[in-house]
């Protein structure tokens, strides 16, 4: 059933079929509960997760939803594919010149040749294809990837054998939502 939705998922967003429910999304929130429900489903003991969330005015417009599945599916490929443990590192940036914000996954497990990092935003069943999932069904990085390019973002990837693996999925930067108004004190 999950490689049937995962599969319907990435269809839908390969021919941008699926609608988007967008609204400002504060990225230390979502980071939080990303971080939450992985530590909240028993990590285990070689894995250690730290959250680096510098400030709360991060936003982007977007699906939360389809946002937290994307960075839920690199938090466990940093699980899945580093079977001896490792530190996970999720967090926040920004880059006010470029307009945008940052959800980042890093690691410091095993990785990837540099030279393979493109062919992970491939398809599985794509004829250009050249590594094939070893563990997991290969979905997981390609959907990430069009999951931020539905949001006019990118993925970003980069590794090196032995050094970890950094997943960045980069989003435009949207204004951050006004201050909530001050209750009026009622002075009688």
């Amino acid at each position: 059933r999950s490689l049937v939705s995962d599969l319907n998922l990435v269809s839908m967003l390969e021919y941008e079929m699926q609608p988007l429910d967008v609204k400002p999304i504060r990225l230390a929130a979502l980071a939080r509960r990303a971080a939450s429900d992985v530590l909240n489903n028993g990590l285990d003991e070689r894995f250690a997760l730290e959250l680096d969330v510098p400030g709360e005015r991060l936003v982007a417009a977007g699906d939360e939803r389809l946002l937290l599945r994307a960075v839920l599916n690199l938090l466990h490929n940093s699980i899945d594919h580093n079977p001896q443990g490792c530190r996970i590192v999720l967090r926040t940036s920004e880059s006010p010149e470029r307009g945008t914000c940052s959800l980042i996954v890093a690691d410091d497990g095993k990785g990837v040749a540099a030279g393979d990092l493109s062919g992970l935003l491939e398809l599985p069943y794509a004829s250009t294809r050249r590594r094939r999932a070893a563990n997991g069904r290969g979905l997981g990085l390609p959907m990430v990837a069009r999951i931020a390019r539905a949001h006019g973002g990118e993925l970003r990837l980069a590794s090196s054998p032995e050094q970890g693996m950094q997943a960045e999925i980069e989003l435009p930067a949207a204004p951050p939502p006004p201050p909530l108004p001050l209750r009026n004190q009622d002075k009688s």
